[in-house]
């Protein structure tokens, strides 16, 4: 039985084993939410303002699509920590975007590589193409609470697409 809840703890748990290890536990976890691409064309992306409230605590977002959860856990985990450095560049007031957010600068790669992952160019969207690095992606093997997410959300048109 699909719980969306369960998605929603496990990233939120990788988020923290993501912040230990790569960050030192520097990041207050934000609010991690699942939901629609919207037409994006985006696997996530991470609030630039503090966008819930609880309990008069303010909290950015990190939303992982649903369209893309059931990739496997690598690309998953690749795109949780390409939010995570956009999070450490806002919390630290570091501009890593242009663009209305969509071309990402060195700014940003050099961020994202210094916490495990390998940045190329896209010459449309700057230096946003992700990849975890080699050790990155052996220590994340070495985790075994870390597996797939055998679910996502499918669109009107990918039903048509695959029907």
């Amino acid at each position: 039985m699909l719980q969306i809840s369960e998605i929603v703890r496990k990233t939120e748990e990788m988020f923290d084993l993501f912040n230990e290890h790569f960050y030192e536990g520097e990041l207050n976890r934000p609010a991690i939410t699942v939901s629609p691409d919207g037409g994006r064309g985006a696997y996530g992306w991470c609030s630039i303002n503090e966008i819930w409230n609880a309990s008069g605590e303010k909290y950015r977002e990190i939303t992982l699509c649903a369209e893309y959860l059931d990739r496997p856990i690598f690309e998953l985990a690749a795109t949780l920590l390409h939010e995570m450095a956009h999070l450490y560049n806002l919390v630290h007031g570091i501009q890593d975007v242009s663009n209305n957010g969509y071309y990402h600068n060195k700014k940003f790669k050099e961020t994202a590589e210094a916490h495990g992952l390998a940045i190329s160019h896209h010459h449309t969207y700057g230096w946003t193409v992700t990849d975890l690095t080699p050790e990155t992606a052996a220590w994340i093997a070495q985790q075994p609470e870390l597996s797939d997410i055998a679910a996502n959300r499918q669109t009107t048109l990918q039903i048509k697409i695959k029907g």
